[in-house]
């Protein structure tokens, strides 16, 4: 399907919202795109003209069945200038606080408790600074791999 849509001769970002548009929006009643990590996208070439684009959605009639969540670090939304083309500062901004000592006890109870002393416990909250991606992605590997870090 996308070797159909696509057009060499066209920008990538028309390539992808013609290939949206025909393909998956016109096919679903209702898509949630959730895109983990976007400030990775800075990395790529081009990261203004992808976020720019991002960004031309919000409010668009014809995207209206889309619904886009992106999760980045907080400083992301600074790195976008202009900030008109920033699809950091439309919607709704939902921010994670950092875990408390007892909601990272609840959680290591939850993985089955790979940590189980309450001065290692410590030392990984110490560690992880209660932030929560760091801290269910420390204990999601210690219950997969086991403690020997």
């Amino acid at each position: 399907m996308l070797h159909e849509t696509w057009d060499r001769n066209d920008v990538p970002n028309n390539n992808l919202m013609e290939y949206l548009q025909t393909h998956v929006l016109s096919t679903s009643s209702h898509l949630v795109w959730l895109i983990d990590g976007a400030d990775r996208i800075f990395r790529c070439p081009h990261p203004n003209d992808v976020f720019s684009m991002l960004r031309t959605w919000h409010g668009k009639k014809e995207w209206a069945r889309l619904t886009l969540v992106l999760s980045y670090t907080t400083e992301t939304q600074r790195l976008i200038d202009p900030e008109s083309q920033s699809p950091f500062n439309v919607g709704i901004m939902c921010r994670l606080e950092r875990f408390t000592i007892e909601q990272v006890q609840e959680l290591n109870k939850r993985y089955d408790l790979p940590i189980n002393s309450t001065d290692e416990l410590r030392q990984f909250y110490d560690y992880t600074g209660g932030l929560p991606a760091l801290t269910q992605q420390g204990l999601y590997y210690l219950a997969q791999n086991g403690p020997g870090i």
